[in-house]
């Protein structure tokens, strides 16, 4: 029995990988007709055929622009499908003919066209899609207004109901989006030339898109949607890394709510510098599972301001945890926010406390790199305070957590080694007694409640005995 060969056995397994593999997207995008886009899809198609690339021109929309047109010239051009519509014959993207022919690369012009009836698809981007399921490449163009997620926002700024839509998907599939972009003035330039339309369709089309005003704002929406794209592919670049590290390349605000009345000064404060800066906020809680419920009026007061945060555009994001800096930071990296906004309570601090004691705030400016910490401070006698619901009453002080029997056992057993030690260099007993009073102290300020306290009493007893 003869053995099949390997090298033909893997050329058989490269063949079955290049038909299941899904073809690319390249589109080209501009904010207007006349920004040049099938003109720098052309000159892309002859380079691609000098690097000994099989592409072919799909469709091609006929523009009476003479430079357009003669980019056609040494490039394949495919049969289009006649279509009888009454009395006149309507030229169409023939699909049937593409997938035979099957090129590395095909242009296909207009990808918000909507197809003749007799069409296989309705829609011209879902012939596309056909195309990149063969594992053919597309290049197409669109322009900003025909996305569909921008439609309502089309019909205000160009004062035009745009009825051919494609689904923003298409955009975020994707492999390239590239930007053909002139100068509002420049594009008007050309349209009063007469290169980009014929007299009828410019006196409809001047009435409409062709108004400066209107070209800087469909302009403005174009440049957002291409830096949208390309913070994605930023994001999943980033994100795809083992360390997950801050890439400040658009601003990401994020401010911390708590339950305090203050925190509305901070939302408010973050919406202000998001409005000036063009950047989104995150607003976050972070609930410690460690500590008690919040009471009654706590709990009024963060729904209030996760409220205000909502009603001021940001993003709410509830999370559980331990270590608020360790928990800030680490979502901060992983949502590449470039701004933390904080508060602190304004209100004088005694040398010592300021000394031993660092808050939230200093250890976050501490840890945070590459990411700004804005503290915006308030006066803690105008806010309120609030108190975790009593449990138990009386009986709940006398209670002993894990921790803290922890905390007795550690600071007792170093007391008594320091007690023994002191006690065979000759020191008095005196000196003795005091250490033990020391250990119950300190057990006093790093546990709660009373219980750990009499516990450690005892025990000293004990020991010292």
């Amino acid at each position: 029995m003869n053995r099949p060969d390997p090298e033909s056995l893997l050329n058989k397994i490269n063949k079955e990988e290049k038909k299941q593999k899904r073809g690319q997207l390249k589109i080209f995008f501009g904010y207007a007709a006349g920004v040049g886009k099938t003109y720098s899809m052309l000159e892309s198609a002859h380079s691609l055929k000098e690097s000994g690339v099989d592409v072919v021109v799909g469709y091609i929309e006929p523009h009476s622009r003479k430079e357009t047109l003669a980019l056609l010239e040494g490039l394949e051009v495919l049969e289009l499908k006649y279509i009888k519509y009454k009395t006149i014959d309507l030229k169409e993207f023939n699909l049937d003919l593409a997938l035979k022919r099957k090129p590395e690369v095909i242009l296909v012009d207009e990808l918000a066209h909507t197809n003749a009836k007799g069409c296989r698809h309705s829609k011209r981007w879902q012939d596309i899609e056909e195309l990149l399921i063969a594992g053919i490449d597309v290049y197409t163009t669109v322009n900003v207004q025909h996305l569909e997620s921008l439609n309502d926002i089309i019909e205000i700024v160009a004062n035009v109901s745009v009825k051919e839509t494609i689904p923003d998907k298409l955009i975020d599939i994707s492999s390239q989006l590239e930007l053909i972009d002139v100068e509002p003035d420049v594009l008007l330039e050309r349209f009063n030339q007469g290169k980009i339309y014929k007299k009828e369709q410019a006196l409809k089309a001047q009435e409409n898109f062709f108004v400066k005003e209107n070209l800087v704002a469909l302009r403005e929406l174009a440049l957002r949607k291409t830096a949208e794209k390309v913070n994605k592919e930023v994001e999943i670049t980033r994100l795809s890394k083992g360390g997950v590290e801050v890439l400040p390349t658009s601003e990401t605000i994020l401010v911390c709510i708590s339950p305090s009345p203050s925190t509305a000064k901070l939302i408010r404060t973050a919406s202000r510098i998001s409005q000036s800066s063009l950047s989104r906020v995150i607003a976050i809680y972070i609930k410690d599972p460690n500590k008690e419920e919040l009471s009654k009026e706590a709990k009024s007061q963060l729904e209030s301001n996760l409220e205000l945060a909502k009603k001021l555009g940001a993003e709410v994001v509830l999370l559980h945890g331990d270590n608020m800096v360790e928990d800030i930071l680490r979502y901060s990296k992983m949502r590449n926010v470039t701004k933390i906004i904080i508060g602190r309570n304004h209100r004088k601090h005694s040398v010592f406390s300021r000394f031993v004691k660092r808050d939230v705030v200093d250890k976050l400016i501490d840890e945070a790199d590459h990411i700004d910490v804005h503290v915006i401070p308030y006066k803690g006698e105008k806010s309120r305070h609030y108190r975790p619901k009593k449990q138990n009453g009386f009986i709940s002080k006398f209670k002993i957590s894990g921790i803290d029997i922890f905390k007795i056992v550690i600071i007792t057993t170093i007391t008594t080694l320091i007690a023994h030690v002191l006690k065979n260099a000759g020191f008095i007993q005196e000196n003795i007694y005091l250490m033990y009073m020391l250990d119950i102290a300190l057990i006093s300020v790093f546990t709660n409640g009373y219980g750990t306290g009499i516990i450690s009493s005892i025990l000293n007893i004990i020991l010292l005995n």
